[in-house]
């Protein structure tokens, strides 16, 4: 479980550094379709991390509370 959370953890602070360098670079120049479209999928795929780093979080907490009941 806290390995699941840690991996979405993980490839969510990557897609957040390559949207970010998209967005920098952006500012600079225009983007090529090529780097459009990346950054459009990897906004896509941010969501998907975030609610998937969400829900390993709430699962770790739940089993957390349920093993700590019996203390």
């Amino acid at each position: 479980m806290a390995e699941e959370l840690l991996a979405a953890a993980a490839r969510h602070a990557v897609i957040s550094d390559e949207l970010y360098d998209l967005e920098k670079l952006r500012e600079e120049r225009p983007l090529a379709a090529k780097e459009l479209a990346r950054l459009e999928q990897l906004r896509a795929e941010k969501l998907l991390c975030r609610l998937r780093h969400r829900r390993a979080h709430a699962r770790l907490v739940r089993l957390t509370a349920s093993s700590l009941r019996g203390l």
